[in-house]
């Protein structure tokens, strides 16, 4: 796969990514040299080999029993190259990346912190703020919202700009306008759910003390990005609107935010017996359901 002409190797990239559906294949994709090659698809400058590589990558981190390989064998530089901003990445690719980082992330916080220390959030928080395709957009606000569960990842992800980017995911004018002019059901549940994992994290946040006051220094602007979460009524799905009622708890444990929700007492009080009455909350899960 690291020979031949550019089409040889997108027939090669191709051709991996159709094995990988079979988990019978994957032990002689993972096995050294094979592996290598696989993940030297990530470094094609076409974007076309690079896309059948991260997919090919993202199944294979489905099966936790391949991290060793993968990160043993350099996957993770590679994968945040792609996720860079000046990365040539296709919309598919990048979302296939993301896709892989956050199955590692899930798997186990050391490799969380692995990929912080390896430069994730300087990548990562910039390419999310040019809201770069739906896909991109549901898989990294789910990244970043398991990233929030370890607090000592918190303050790097607040550090780096992480709570704009994270109110951009929650409140996201222009995701809306793509959604509806898409007209596919799939791209309004990938909105909605970039959405309800950026509420999750910034609730996350919000439930330790020390983030929280950082939050509480834009206490009305996050409350006003999960309101409008809430005036989306029955359209919102019960996880989003899970979090966002969460989220919305949480900070007003501040009499100043507590003072701005008074206003909005009539839209709180009936999305609250909605939730009671329906016990959606029994249907609402965190970003380890996202995959």
């Amino acid at each position: 796969m690291r020979e031949g002409s550019s089409e040889q190797q997108l027939h090669a990239a191709r051709l991996a990514a159709i094995l990988a559906q079979s988990s019978a294949a994957h032990p002689a994709l993972t096995q050294g040299e094979v592996l290598d090659g696989v993940l030297q698809l990530l470094a094609s400058p076409s974007p076309a080999v690079a896309e059948h590589g991260a997919s090919v990558v993202a199944v294979l981190a489905n099966n936790p029993s391949t991290h060793t390989q993968l990160l043993g064998r350099g996957a993770l530089p590679l994968l945040l190259e792609l996720v860079a901003p000046a990365s040539g990445a296709s919309p598919r690719g990048l979302a296939d990346s993301l896709a892989c980082l956050l199955l590692l992330a899930l798997h186990d916080a050391r490799q969380a912190e692995l990929m912080c220390r390896s430069g994730l959030l300087p990548r990562l928080l910039p390419r999310l703020a040019k809201r770069p395709g739906l896909s991109a957009c549901e898989h990294g606000a789910a990244l970043l919202a398991c990233l929030a569960q370890y607090p000592p990842l918190q303050t790097q992800l607040v550090q780096a700009g992480g709570i704009s980017v994270l109110l951009q995911l929650l409140a996201p004018p222009a995701l809306t306008d793509m959604a509806a002019g898409s007209g596919r059901a799939e791209a309004s549940e990938a909105c909605s759910e970039a959405a309800a994992r950026a509420a999750e994290a910034l609730a996350l946040m919000a439930a330790t003390e020390g983030q929280r006051d950082l939050l509480l220094v834009r206490g009305e602007e996050v409350l006003a990005a999960a309101l409008v979460q809430l005036d989306l009524g029955a359209s919102a799905p019960p996880v989003l609107r899970h979090w966002a009622l969460t989220l919305i708890q949480l900070l007003a444990q501040d009499e100043s935010v507590l003072a701005a929700v008074w206003p909005r007492l009539a839209l709180v009080k009936e999305v609250l017996g909605r939730v009671l009455g329906n016990q959606e909350l029994g249907q609402c899960g965190d970003s380890r359901s996202a995959q």
